[in-house]
């Protein structure tokens, strides 16, 4: 008699954090606050879950897509991740395109999301805006838009999100 074995496959190692990624970006979406915020570290849960009860007044996402998710060079308990997030204001009317990135970092098993952060695309409500916007002092900012003569340099509606 001939002995088979079957090749069983590799168990993907990036499924907890793949789920944990459609767990909390579908609780941004759906506004399941129980389900994203559950996703938060215990430090900012509470003013991540009231940030997102104000939004929810008039932000809605209508779709996102998980376009890239890469582990840190090296390292099995870190990642960076990119959404494509399709949203509109209700106070607004007008369907927008955010692309952002979000790290992820594992610790005692679980993934976190520990910092959100506009990559390109239209400034979005709750989420920082582009890194290379926040190193520019704000006076220096505001006297280079006057020197331009392009008038005051635009606002977000709501209060930015912390960064974690």
């Amino acid at each position: 008699a001939m002995a088979t074995t079957a090749c069983m496959p590799k168990q993907n190692k990036l499924a907890p954090l793949q789920d944990a990624i459609g767990t909390y970006n579908d609780g941004i979406k759906w506004g399941s606050l129980t389900d994203a915020g559950g996703l938060e570290q215990a430090a900012e849960r509470d003013d991540f879950l009231d940030e997102r009860d104000g939004l929810a007044k008039y932000l809605r996402i209508t779709g996102y897509d998980i376009v890239r998710v890469d582990l840190a060079a090296g390292s099995k308990t870190a990642a960076d991740v990119v959404i494509k997030f399709e949203w509109y204001d209700d106070r607004k009317g007008m369907l927008r395109e955010s692309h952002v990135a979000q790290t992820w970092e594992q610790q005692k098993g679980r993934w976190w999301v520990v910092k959100e952060a506009l990559l390109r695309g239209d400034e979005m409500p709750g989420i920082l805006p582009k890194e290379e916007d926040l190193e520019q002092p704000k006076e220096d900012a505001a006297a280079a838009s006057a020197a331009a003569d392009l008038g005051p340099a635009p606002t977000s509606d709501a209060p930015a999100r912390p960064q974690r």
